[in-house]
Formats: C-alpha cells, sequence, structure tokens
C-alpha cells in the first residue's frame, strides 16, 4: 500500500449523498495516511476527521442548473477556480509525497485530476453515474486518469463504449468495476415479529402495503413524475402507503415544494408520507414492502443495493445496474424507462403475491453478502492503489 493517498471528494447539500457514503467504507477501512480535499464542513468532514483522516479545503462554486449560453457563460467563469484548485491538490501531493489521487466524482476529477498528474501521482477517477457521460470532454477526463473505477459490470460495458476515443489508440485508460460498499451490519433483514414492532413504531399498520423512495428531492431521483404519474394509481387502495425517505426541505427548495403541493393537489396527501433525512434509513427499508426506484439515471442506486441488503425487493425504471442486479439475480422487477404504467403494475403484483415478494427478499439479502460487502470493496480499491503506487500499472 502506499504510505498517502490523496482523496479528492466534494459535498452536495444533501445531507445523503451515496457516493460520499462508499467513500467512507474505503477510508474507514484503509491503514496509510489518507488526505480527503473537500470544499466546505459538513456531515462527511466530521466522520473522517473520527476517523483520522486529515481535511484540507478548496474553493470551488456550487454548481448550477444551466442550459445554452447561461451554461457557457458559467463554465467559463469557473476557469480561474479550476486552475486554482488543480494547482492546490498539486502542491498537496508534493507536500505528502502522495503517489495515488483518488478523484471520487467528475468535478473531483475537474479540481483535482490536472494538477495530480503533474505532480507526478497516479489517478484514480471514479465515475458514479452514467448522467452524460459523453462527448470529447469526458474522453479527455477518461485519458487524463490512471484508470477509471465504476461501480457496476453493466457501467462498465456503458461507459466503455461511451468514452472509447475517436480514433482507437493502443494505450487506454482502463475501466474497472468495483461495487459499492454497503453496512452489512446496519443494513440486514429483519424476521417477524420484530420487523413488526419495527413497522407499529413507525407508524405502518399491520396491513399497509408500504412502498418506500429513498433519495433526495432533485429531478434526477425523479420523485415528482413518480407522484404525478404513478402514485395516483398505486394508492387507489386505501391499504398503500408511499413514503419519500431523503433530504426533504420544501420550506428552501422549489423542488421538494412542487412534490409536496402537488401531493396535496392530487389528493393523495394522507397516503403519503415525506419522512426526510434520516442517519437510519435502513428502518424503512427494513419496514416496507417493497423499494422502488424511478430516477431519471443511476450508476448503481445505494437505495437499490440498501434495500436489497434489507431483505427487500426492489422494482425499478432500467437505469444502469438495475438489470445486472434485479433481473440478473432474481431479487426484484424492472421497468422500462419513464413506464410508470408498468411500473404500478410490478408493484400491484408484488402487493398481491406476498410469496414472491419473501423469494425477492431472501434473493437480495444473499446477494449483498456476496456483492456488497465492505471488506471485499475496499480490497478491491486497495489492489488498485497497490498497482497504481507500484509502477503506474493497473495491469
Amino acid at each position: 500500500m502506499p504510505e498517502a493517498i490523496v482523496f479528492v471528494a466534494f459535498q452536495s447539500g444533501a445531507q445523503a449523498n451515496g457516493g460520499l457514503e462508499s467513500l467512507t467504507h474505503i477510508l474507514r477501512k484503509l491503514r496509510c495516511r489518507r488526505i480527503v480535499v473537500t470544499q466546505r464542513e459538513g456531515r462527511f468532514t466530521t466522520l473522517w476527521r473520527e476517523l483520522g483522516c486529515e481535511i484540507r479545503f478548496i474553493d470551488v462554486p456550487e454548481p448550477r442548473a444551466l442550459r445554452g449560453l447561461a451554461l457557457v457563460g458559467y463554465r467559463l467563469g469557473r476557469a480561474p477556480s479550476l486552475v486554482r484548485g488543480n494547482a492546490h491538490v498539486g502542491r498537496i501531493v508534493r507536500e505528502t509525497g502522495a503517489r495515488v489521487v483518488h478523484c471520487n466524482d467528475s468535478v473531483a476529477m475537474w479540481y483535482g485530476g490536472f494538477g495530480a498528474k503533474v505532480a507526478g501521482a497516479k489517478v484514480l477517477f471514479n465515475i458514479r453515474d452514467t448522467l452524460g457521460v459523453r462527448g470529447p470532454r469526458w474522453r479527455a477526463l477518461r485519458q487524463l486518469a490512471s484508470i477509471v473505477v465504476v461501480l457496476s459490470k453493466e457501467m462498465e460495458e456503458d461507459i466503455g463504449e461511451k468514452l472509447n476515443p475517436l480514433i482507437p489508440t493502443r494505450e487506454q485508460t482502463p475501466i474497472e468495476a468495483i461495487y459499492s460498499a454497503v453496512d452489512l451490519s446496519r443494513m440486514s433483514s429483519l424476521m417477524d415479529p420484530e420487523r413488526s414492532r419495527l413497522r407499529g413504531r413507525l407508524g405502518l399498520a399491520a396491513q399497509d402495503f408500504a412502498v418506500v423512495y429513498a433519495g433526495t428531492f432533485n429531478d434526477k431521483k425523479n420523485q415528482l413524475g413518480f407522484l404525478e404519474r404513478a402514485a395516483p394509481r398505486l394508492l387507489v387502495s386505501r391499504d398503500s402507503v408511499l413514503v419519500f425517505v431523503g433530504d426533504f426541505k420544501p420550506d428552501t427548495d422549489p423542488y421538494a415544494k412542487r412534490c409536496l403541493e402537488r401531493a396535496h393537489a392530487l389528493g393523495i396527501a394522507s397516503r403519503v408520507r415525506f419522512v426526510g433525512f434520516t442517519a437510519a434509513p435502513e428502518e424503512w427499508y427494513r419496514a416496507a414492502d417493497v423499494v422502488c426506484l424511478a430516477s431519471r439515471t443511476e450508476g448503481l442506486a445505494r437505495a437499490m443495493i440498501e434495500g436489497l441488503a434489507c431483505g427487500t425487493p426492489v422494482v425499478s425504471f432500467d437505469v444502469s445496474s438495475a438489470d445486472e442486479i434485479l433481473n440478473g439475480r432474481d431479487c426484484g422487477v424492472v421497468v422500462e424507462q419513464g413506464d410508470y404504467e408498468g411500473l404500478v403494475e410490478a408493484l400491484l403484483r408484488l402487493k398481491a403475491d406476498p410469496l414472491q415478494r419473501r423469494r425477492y427478499g431472501e434473493n437480495g439479502a444473499k446477494i449483498a453478502r456476496e456483492l456488497f460487502e465492505p471488506a471485499a470493496s475496499v480490497a478491491a480499491y486497495e489492489d488498485v492503489y497497490r498497482r497504481l503506487s507500484a509502477d503506474g500499472s493497473t495491469s
């Protein structure tokens, strides 16, 4: 193992962040010097300090949802901060003698990858989502990296095709798949009557069919689309309950406010619960009858793999990795993207078939132990770090 590794990882305003959760599993297990470069104080910096990591800060403008000329102007305007960020990461590499820099997503890669490489470090680039992964800018990021790490075999194949160079060369940055880690000491299934007691404590009646939808409220996670196009039919029956778990701030977040208003306008608010962020999402996964995922895009959705670890079947649009995990391991149902009618039909079929729910749940818990065990995930990253540190090769 290298003596020191620099991790570049930026935080969103949300308290939950699957990419940072996965990184935290790595930081917890490593026994080398760990320097984390980030842009603000927050829940994760507190966790990382508790794990003995050094925290360094970098000035990064907050991402903005812009299009057209406004987006061009934003990108031009952030150029000086890109230069400063890469220079800062380069200085940290030289100061610490780190031979490996782990960029946790594309933003981290833009703000640290070039500086790390110029300073002589090998760069691991995590791609955690398939959103917008195409074109010359992303191809450039691939070539800048020493290795690209994605979250599933399906992602590896998809991104490999999208980021192949326009002119094939002998030397291409390799892409490897390493599954995300799930804390299986927390994320595990419950047997009755313990599960019944949990449901009672969470306010779920014994006869309720509880569908849990987990994720920070935003357009990518698509809570509004699900509310408008699926929830009314799902909730026709009075014994169905829809529970949204994840950052929910309607007072300050326009998207969350629209979701709340839409639930009232559709007349389903009495059967929709907005739980907000919780430090114990496993309680809702364990209590749920089904976890639903209607995101527009994902890499390897944390709600999916945590729900499976808790022994709960998953119904999902065909975002990246869903077919590989749910269909490939017989632990859920995958529906074509945007087919809300098919999504509701799948949920209602499972509502009527508790034996199928049980079978999917048992299979899901089993594959979680096989694929998402933290020690296996961290060992795979450690192997990459060793190869990069030894001679810059990933073969």
